[in-house]
């Protein structure tokens, strides 16, 4: 339990690495442990779709993920959700609109919210901070990707397709054990092709 309250600096961590060491670097994505992704399938629909939102924002600011929209902050030790998040760290009832697990950004975004941490709590829940509070605060635009190009556990049988490639680029929550289960999951979703 005590790790999932560090899981925040893990990300500013990474975030302050990605802005020293790589500030060039044009997208910066957060995954988790249980998430697959095809990365040319995500370049192929970065090129083809995700830059010309990115351009419509008029900002140039964005986040593309599983769009989570705006929630009741759970604050009943006795429930199941308990987000452990005192009046002080955030004293609004709702939490704004975040996205969860994977999610990526331009690295013009990503700098203006570690810009916008030193105003707020660092929060444990790193996907509402980070891509959420953070970003509200900062006018970022938030896309949602989830059911099309990002889903929960399993492919379907008829997946959606366009331009002659299938939409989705990743899978989330999978529960895999070993590195070949990981590597079987992923021949499936990257030789996955078009019905027609």
């Amino acid at each position: 339990m005590y790790e999932c309250f560090l899981v925040n600096r893990h990300v500013g961590a990474a975030f302050q690495w990605q802005q020293k060491w790589c500030p060039n670097a044009e997208y910066v994505m957060k995954i988790d442990d249980d998430t697959i992704i095809d990365l040319p399938r995500w370049a192929f629909w970065n090129e083809n779709k995700f830059k010309k939102q990115l351009k419509e924002t008029g900002t140039g600011l964005a986040f593309f993920g599983c769009l989570v929209d705006e929630t009741p902050t759970i604050r009943h030790k006795d429930n199941k959700w308990y987000d452990l998040l005192s009046y002080e760290e955030y004293p609004s009832e709702i939490l704004p609109k975040y996205m969860h697990n994977t999610f990526f950004a331009n690295s013009k975004t990503i700098k203006l919210v570690m810009n916008h941490t030193r105003e707020f709590y660092g929060i444990h829940i790193e996907d509402t901070l980070y891509a959420g509070i953070i970003a509200k605060r900062a006018n970022i635009s938030l896309f949602d990707l989830s059911e099309v190009h990002i889903r929960e556990e399993y492919l379907e049988d008829n997946e959606k397709c366009e331009l002659g490639k299938p939409k989705i680029f990743s899978l989330l929550q999978k529960s895999l054990s070993s590195s070949t289960e990981y590597k079987e999951e992923y021949k499936k979703i990257h030789n996955l092709k078009c019905k027609h």
